[in-house]
Formats: C-alpha cells, sequence, structure tokens
C-alpha cells in the first residue's frame, strides 16, 4: 500500500530575492489546482511546502522542514547555477532522495537561470546502473540522464513568472496530479475560453495577416523601423486615452496600436498598458450594461428631446431640430434622413411621415426609408397659427395623418405591398374619434410620463404641474442632489412598475424616476431617458451625446452602495453589505442587506443568501460574521432570531432566538465555522463573552469582562475575533487577548492592551496569519470598510511593538509575502465630518525581525487614488481607485499592470471581479493579466455580439487620427 503524504510538494529554493519571488508564485499557482483526496474522495487544494525564512545555522535541518521532507510526496527543485553553492538545498535534496529510494522519480527540477549541465545537481543528472563485463563479473557505471524539466529562463524576474503563470507550473503541477501535461493544459485552456465565442474580427484578422505578411516578407524590422513603429504606436495609444468619452471607439484605437506587433517583446509598455487596461475597461462597460454608439452624424447644436425606438429595437429616431434621422442601433450608422423635426416613423421604421408648414399650409409627406423615395404628400390649408401641424399615427398597416389645426381632416393612407398609395377621408365619426384619442397623446416627446406594465407601454400627456404636489422642494433637491454623471440607474429592481417623469429642475432638463406603486422617488438622471420594452433598451440623451443601456428585465439595479465585499481564498463564493449609508453601523438602524453569490453558478442561479439583517438603536457594529474560508456565515435576521448557515452546504445549520438582539455587542465565527463568540451587555457596564458551539448551539463557556476590559471608560464591545487558539475582544479604546487552555478560554490570564482598540468588521483581519496584531483608531468619520487607520502593531510571538512604519489612513497586510501596504496619514484634518482629500503616495514595507522596513512607493499619475475599499489584494497585486478609474499594481515592482474606467473591484485568481453587479460570477469576471492577446478575443467577441459587426476603425477616423496604413 502507497504512502499517503500531508504535502503533494515540497518547494526547494535559494534564499535569493529573484529564488524567493519564484517559489513564493509557483506555490500560489499550485495551491489554486486540486485533486482527489483519497481519504475522503473529495477534492481538495494542492498542498505545497515552502519555508518562509532562513535555514538554521546548525548542521542538521529543522525539525519542520525534516518532518516535511518525510511527508512530501515531491520535491520541486529551483535550479540555477547558484544552487550547488546552497548546502542547505543539497542536504534536502539528499534527504528526499533517501526517503524515496534514491531515486530521482519524484523530483521535478525548475530551471531559472543558466543551463542543465552546470544548474542541475549532480544527483539528478546522473544515475549509477550496471554493465557486465566480458569475464562476466559487473562493474558499476555512471549514465547521465536528461530530468523532466520545467523551464522559465528569460531576460528579467518579469518575463519569467509569466512563463511559469503560461504553461510551466502546469508542466510541474501534471506529475503531482497524475495527469499528462498536454491532457492538464488543454484542459485549463478549455476552461478559460469556455465562455468565449471562438475568433476575432475579419478585419483584425486582415490586418494581421498583412503586417505578418509584410514582416516575413522584408525580413526582421531594422532598429529605425522599429522605433519609428513604436513611436507611432504610442502615439495611436495616447489618442485612445483621449477618446476615453466613447469606449468602442477607444478601444479600437487601443487594439490597432498593439496590433501593428507581430513580435509581442517589441510591444511598448505604454501600448501594452493602454491596450490591456482599455479592453478591461471595455469589457466592464458592457457588462455594467452601458455602451455608448459612436454614430456617423456629428450634431451641430443641441440634440432636442426626441427620441423613438423602432423595429423592435434596432432602430433608433432623433432630431436636431431641423433634420430627423434613423440610425441602425446595432451598428450606429444613419440608415435615413429628412427635413423637419416632427416625424413619425411605422412600426418596423420602413415608412416616415415628415410634417411641417409651408406657403400657409399643413405638409405630411411619406417617404420609404430603405431609399429616400417620397410616398404620398397630404396637405391642409392653416386655419391658425400654431406650433402643430399634422399628427401621423399607423394602426393595422394603415397610416392616419391627423391636421392638429383642423381634427375635421384625418387622412386615412394605405400603403401596399408593390408601394403604392391610396388615400381616403370616409372614416366614420366613431373612427374619427378612435384615432383622435389615440393621437393625441402619441409620439409627444417633452414632458410626459411613460408607465410600464409587465413590458406594455401606456402613455398620456401628463404636464409637470400636475405632479408639482407629490414632490416637495426637499424632494425635488434631494433628487437634484442625487444625480450621477451619465446615466447611472441606482435602487431600480429588475420587473418593477417605474414611472419617468420628464422635468426642468434649476434650469436643466431632468428625467425622474420613481416607483409607481409607492410614489417612492428612486433616481433622476440629466437629460432624457427613454426605455423601449420591447428591445429592452435604454436611451439617454444629453447635448450631443447619446447613450445606449442594453438592460436585461425593466431597469437593471446598480449596486454602487455595497461595501465590504469580499471573494472567498478559493474564488468560489461573493460576499457584499448594502444599505443607504455607512450609518447602519453606527446605531441609526435602517435596511442592510446581506448578499452571497456562488460564483460558480450561472449568473441567474447564483444568489445563496440575499436577506435583511436586524438593526436596531443600540451602537452595535453589525450582526454578521463570514469565517476566513467563507464556508460559514452567521447573522441575525430582522426578528432577531440568530441563523448560521453553511454555504457550501447551502443550508441553515442554526435558526433559534438563544439571545436578546438588543444585547449583543459583536459576534464572531472562528476558522472553521465550528465556534461561535457572542459579546452580551449584561448589566450597565458590564460585559460577558459566551462561546457556542456552531453546530449544536451548545453555550460551551460564558466568560466575565467585567474589569477585564473598557478600563478607561467603559464603552461597548467593538470587535471579536479566533485566531487558531487565540480569542481577541476588544473596544474602541482597549483590547483583551484571550488564550483557549485545556478546551477553555480564560480571561484572568489574559494579555491587556491600553489605548489599543478594533471596530469590527464581517472579517477578522486584527491578528494576521504570521502572528501581528493590528490596531486600528477609531473616528466619527471612518469609512467603515477594510480600510481602516492604523495606529500600532504588536507581535504575538514575543509581545514586542512592532516599529518602523507610519500612522497610516490606510492599510493591508499581505502576510504570505510579510508585506504592509499603507496609506500615508492625510493631513488638513476633518471638514463636515469628511476626510480631506490624499495626494496618493502608497508606502510599502516588509516585516522582518521585529520591524518594518519601507522598500518601496507607488506613485500613481491618477489624481486622488486610495487603497482600494474592497480590501482587494491578489498575490502580489493590487487595486488602487478613485471615484472614476481603478489602477492595479504590482507591488513587486511598483509598477502599474492596467487602468480600468470602474470601481468597486475585487481582484481573485487572476481575474477581476466587479463588485457593482446584480449577482457577480465566474461567468462576468475577466482576466487583468492577459498572456498574449487573448483578450482581444474576449473583447472582439464582445463587441461584434454587442453592436453586429466588429468595430474598426473607418477611414474617417484614421484621416481624422493621422493613422496610414
Amino acid at each position: 500500500m502507497s504512502k499517503e503524504y500531508f504535502y503533494d510538494a515540497f518547494i526547494s529554493y535559494r534564499h535569493l530575492p529573484e529564488d524567493i519571488r519564484i517559489a513564493e508564485k509557483l506555490q500560489q499557482l499550485l495551491e489554486q489546482l486540486k485533486k482527489k483526496d483519497p481519504a475522503t474522495g473529495k477534492k481538495r487544494p494542492l498542498r505545497v511546502f515552502r519555508d518562509q525564512s532562513e535555514l538554521p545555522v546548525s548542521e542538521d535541518l529543522s525539525k519542520d522542514i525534516d518532518y516535511a521532507l518525510q511527508n512530501s510526496d515531491y520535491l520541486i527543485l529551483i535550479c540555477s547555477p547558484q544552487l550547488k553553492e546552497s548546502r542547505w538545498c543539497m542536504k534536502e535534496l539528499k534527504v528526499f532522495r533517501e526517503l524515496h529510494g534514491n531515486t530521482n522519480a519524484h523530483i521535478i527540477p525548475l530551471l531559472i537561470e543558466g543551463e542543465p549541465d552546470e544548474s542541475f545537481p549532480q544527483a539528478i543528472r546522473y544515475r549509477d546502473v550496471s554493465r557486465m563485463l566480458e569475464d562476466g563479473t559487473s562493474a558499476q557505471e555512471r549514465e547521465e540522464i536528461e530530468p523532466l524539466a520545467a523551464d522559465v529562463r528569460a531576460a528579467d524576474l518579469n518575463g519569467k513568472l509569466k512563463k511559469l503563470r503560461k504553461t510551466e507550473f502546469l508542466r510541474i503541477a501534471a506529475p503531482i496530479l497524475g495527469v499528462r501535461f498536454d491532457d492538464l493544459y488543454q484542459r485549463r485552456k478549455r476552461a478559460r475560453n469556455r465562455k468565449l465565442l471562438v475568433g476575432c474580427s475579419a478585419a483584425a484578422a486582415v490586418l494581421t495577416a498583412f503586417i505578418l505578411f509584410f514582416v516575413n516578407s522584408q525580413g526582421k524590422l531594422s532598429s529605425t523601423k522599429l522605433k519609428a513603429l513604436q513611436t507611432e504606436a504610442v502615439r495611436i495609444a495616447e489618442l485612445s486615452e483621449a477618446e476615453a468619452s466613447d469606449p468602442a471607439l477607444s478601444y479600437a484605437l487601443a487594439e490597432y496600436a498593439y496590433n501593428l506587433f507581430p513580435d509581442e517583446n517589441d510591444v511598448p509598455d505604454k501600448v501594452r498598458q493602454v491596450f490591456t487596461g482599455k479592453a478591461l475597461s471595455y469589457l466592464m462597460g458592457l457588462q455594467n450594461d452601458l455602451l455608448q454608439l459612436q454614430f456617423s452624424d456629428s450634431f451641430s447644436t443641441a440634440v432636442e428631446d426626441s427620441m423613438r425606438i423602432y423595429a423592435d429595437g434596432r432602430r433608433l429616431a432623433l432630431t436636431d431640430g431641423m433634420k430627423t434621422y434613423l440610425y441602425d442601433i446595432a451598428t450606429g450608422e444613419r440608415t435615413f434622413s429628412c427635413e423637419g423635426n416632427m416625424v413619425y416613423f411605422d412600426p418596423d421604421a420602413t415608412v416616415a411621415a415628415s410634417s411641417f408648414a409651408r406657403d400657409g399650409k399643413n405638409i405630411c409627406v411619406l417617404y420609404r426609408t430603405d431609399t429616400g423615395d417620397i410616398l404620398e404628400t397630404v396637405q391642409n390649408d392653416r386655419r391658425r397659427m400654431a406650433s402643430a401641424s399634422m399628427d401621423a399615427y399607423w394602426e393595422d398597416g394603415v397610416c392616419y395623418v391627423v391636421d392638429s389645426n383642423d381634427s375635421t381632416r384625418i387622412f386615412r393612407i394605405h400603403i401596399s405591398e408593390d408601394w403604392s398609395t391610396r388615400v381616403d377621408e370616409d372614416l366614420t365619426r366613431e373612427e374619427k374619434e378612435h384615432i383622435l384619442s389615440v393621437a393625441s397623446c402619441y409620439c409627444e416627446p417633452s414632458y410626459y410620463l411613460q408607465v410600464f406594465r409587465d413590458g406594455a407601454l401606456s402613455a398620456a400627456m401628463v404636464s409637470l404641474g400636475d405632479y408639482s404636489s407629490q414632490f416637495s422642494y426637499e424632494e425635488k433637491a434631494a433628487i437634484v442632489a442625487s444625480v450621477q454623471k451619465g446615466y447611472t440607474v441606482t435602487g431600480i429592481e429588475a420587473g418593477r412598475k417605474i414611472g419617468l417623469l420628464k422635468c426642468t429642475m434649476d434650469g436643466a432638463d431632468k428625467t425622474v424616476l420613481y416607483a409607481e406603486d409607492s410614489g417612492e422617488l428612486l433616481d433622476a438622471v440629466d437629460g432624457s431617458l427613454y426605455y423601449d420594452p420591447i428591445s429592452g433598451y435604454c436611451f439617454g440623451l444629453n447635448q450631443a451625446t447619446v447613450s445606449v443601456y442594453a438592460l436585461n428585465d425593466a431597469f437593471s439595479a446598480v449596486y454602487d452602495d455595497r461595501y465590504y465585499t469580499r471573494v472567498s481564498p478559493d474564488g468560489e463564493r461573493f460576499f457584499s453589505l448594502s444599505g443607504d449609508s455607512m450609518d447602519r453601523f453606527n446605531g441609526k438602524g435602517g435596511n442592510i442587506r446581506m448578499l452571497i453569490c456562488d460564483m460558480t453558478c450561472p449568473q441567474e442561479d447564483a444568489v445563496v443568501l440575499d436577506t435583511p439583517l436586524y438593526t436596531s438603536s443600540r451602537d452595535q457594529t453589525n450582526l454578521c460574521y463570514c469565517n476566513d474560508q467563507m464556508t460559514r456565515v452567521f447573522y441575525m435576521d430582522p426578528d432577531g432570531y440568530a441563523v448560521l448557515y453553511d454555504l457550501k452546504e447551502k443550508k441553515v445549520l442554526l435558526n433559534s432566538r438563544v439571545m436578546e438582539p438588543e444585547k449583543v455587542q459583536a459576534v464572531s465565527l472562528n476558522e472553521d465555522g465550528s465556534l461561535l463568540a457572542l459579546a452580551i451587555e449584561t448589566g450597565y457596564r458590564e460585559y460577558e463573552l459566551d462561546v457556542y458551539s456552531a453546530s449544536s448551539n451548545e453555550k460551551l463557556q460564558s466568560i466575565s469582562l467585567v474589569g477585564k476590559i473598557g478600563r478607561p471608560h467603559a464603552s461597548a464591545i467593538m470587535h471579536v475575533e479566533f485566531r487558531d487558539d487565540l480569542l481577541l475582544v476588544s473596544t474602541e479604546e482597549d483590547s483583551l487577548l484571550l488564550k483557549r487552555e485545556d478546551g477553555l478560554y480564560n480571561a484572568d490570564t489574559a494579555v491587556y492592551y491600553g489605548s489599543c482598540g478594533n471596530r469590527s468588521v464581517p472579517w477578522p483581519y486584527t491578528i494576521s496569519e504570521d502572528g501581528l496584531l493590528f490596531f486600528a483608531s477609531q473616528t466619527d468619520y471612518i469609512d467603515m470598510t477594510h480600510s481602516r487607520n492604523l495606529t500600532s502593531i504588536y507581535s504575538l510571538t514575543d509581545g514586542e511593538e512592532v516599529t518602523g512604519f507610519t500612522f497610516s489612513k490606510a492599510f493591508i497586510y499581505a502576510a504570505d509575502q510579510k508585506t504592509l501596504i499603507v496609506e500615508e496619514a492625510v493631513s488638513g484634518g476633518v471638514s463636515n465630518g469628511s476626510i480631506a482629500t490624499h495626494a496618493g503616495t502608497i508606502t510599502l514595507y516588509r516585516y522582518a525581525f521585529g520591524k518594518m522596513e519601507k522598500y518601496g512607493e507607488i506613485v500613481s499619475e491618477s489624481a486622488d487614488m486610495h487603497l482600494s475599499p474592497a480590501w482587494s489584494i491578489d498575490g502580489s497585486y493590487i487595486v488602487l481607485q478613485n471615484d472614476a478609474c481603478s489602477e492595479i499594481y504590482d507591488i513587486t515592482t511598483q509598477q502599474c499592470v492596467c487602468r480600468i474606467s470602474a470601481t468597486g473591484l475585487i481582484l481573485s485568481d487572476g481575474r477581476v471581479v466587479n463588485s457593482s453587479l446584480a449577482a457577480p460570477t465566474g461567468e462576468n469576471s475577466y482576466p487583468y493579466l492577459t498572456d498574449g492577446k487573448g483578450m482581444q478575443a474576449v473583447v472582439a467577441d464582445q463587441m461584434t455580439a454587442q453592436l453586429g459587426k466588429p468595430r474598426v476603425l473607418t477611414d474617417a477616423e484614421k484621416e481624422k487620427f493621422g493613422i496610414k496604413e
């Protein structure tokens, strides 16, 4: 029977900067993979051992390393010419070979520098074999062998890490998982491209083929030509950044610049950064249901408040006051235009009726929109001067033209299949009354109410004055104050009955959105908003800009009020809280909701929990908590019942009223979700800590905290946190660290920290995985995210305070890399309860020997960039953001990887998750690091799906930007 090992692999490497970085990345990549556990039959992540400090000075390996070698199935040896100089690596190799029968079957070399003959140890390059001599005796000889190795050699560290991420870690993982490398590579490739359409645009393919042909025919570009091409590509990339208001054009320019180089190594950093950022920004925009079409006309005057959608959402009509235009929505191309601003189209937009006054007559001209030919003209003498002329209305394939000045004249126009027409006025009284009733409220663009009932549109002429009593002055002021940039629609649930009221506020045109059933004010947008229930498109119009929203079910909500957003370490679950403001945690009550999504499910099935939480007038910090792995969540429902939910099994484990919710101060779950701690207020300035079994609801321990905490001033308990055998309890002013002994926590022997307090969050962060204890100051204006004011750090190993860092406004600590990321303290104090603007410098510290040592800074070119409230860190990558965009940085190089025109982003497993989506899943997350030009195919497919054809630069655009083939 084969031995069962605890570790799947042991990484042996020299403690040099480059070797350490590669070992860290390799461990991270391998631990993302899963294999079947023979003991349980279930899949589990690979377990990889990597020592994280220098080896001891003694001749013997440490107990931990010796134990790890004995319990490791494979040895991964990071090889370079300097490897053989490391006696400890050689010792690890010798011990591992002895434990595995002196064979190399389970040794995997990873070549990072030099040639194999100078980098591989002799033990894995040769083996002893017996050879029979002519006299019948045998002799021992050494035979050279070529070990199966992975190779990441490149010019610099970034190149090596890229090769490691792309293929070589799979080459290492294949024998560990017991599969062929090709099978593993193809499986991963299929998984990453499962939801992507095949191929790119025909135009891009032709362009690439042309460039490849040119380069192959001319030979390698000379340095002069290459430099000129790189200069031109950078110029086009800068043009792409300047066209940020048009995502499609901006991406097309970035793609063009990127595709000028058939050799990836020749692409300038500026071009690569812009292309990657624009690609991701474009995808995020599509997923947010916002697409701004590049129409072929540039309007010299403001577009009037007049838009219509026809042909089942395929055509859009609008006017600039002089002429009316018809557009193909899929392509943005103009298909028809005619004189006049009072033009009415039939439902399929095949016929246009243009109405105007001329020479004392009201005239209506009918056109074919495909050819522009005139089909029919009707007219009537004007009886009096008025702004209206003639209205056209279609019913059952017949056009009715009504003279607005003379309601006795109604023209009925029949149009046959050969486009011939027949006009009559022989309508009965009932027919006239019907036409007049429906035409009176048909297609009037300004100051009217539209209500949508289950997909059907009903319209009625309503003046703003009729609704003025519904909105008070304060409510109108609140609407104006809530206006967002562009056409952001917030707080609207899919399927809800929505009213749109066109009005003017402070001299500007607005569209007010409200719930028809309750009259609740939901939002307001600049300009005009029109919703077509057939196509599901929503059109926004403001000056010369036309924005098109592709909405799925009625209006889609934009969840920009979420906080504490987080993706589980295995990338399978998404967590967030939402509410009207952060004041929900300051005892003002209100509607706090908790959302948890299964990232592995399709979007329509992703929601696991979407539930309101209990709130009260007490000064509670929160009444929900997730364990580290996000496998279990504890919360209190609106009725005050305690609920424990298993997120993997998707079932309730506990649902009972075990305590008075008003007395609960703070809660916590331990790492595996088996223990639950609740801080209870038992009396005035008296507190206790109750520890429960999370599965049986049995109270295991009740710990009195009277006189133990809250010493400076008796204040509410704000934070409780499990970590291994430790239990931390904090007020805003002091903290108590209890240790479990013989299964119980003892407050009498607890360590007290004065002037060190913490406020609770839904995840433990105060105690790091490597034994550092963080304390954050509490103020009235704290933003209540993971970005918190850092005041002090203690080492749990020796109890000493860690020094060397600067007081910060916000911080993140990456325990696996021993890196503290700090946003420097804000100067200028507080104004009106808000924090002063920050300059945007992020400082990096590395923890070693009891202190933090500064090793780098991140300085963004964008204004007012802060650490992401989502506490988003993925390996060595972090997110910075302001109100308009996000930037992803590699903290090892302090370089920006890409810039994205979106906020609320979370990094997980090399992908970006947009926390503002209704249900974030793996389907709608995108890679922020791309292998080759993979992002290009993703965006090209998405753009084709949205626009109906690939988006490439037009001849006019090439001329405008000075681009030559």
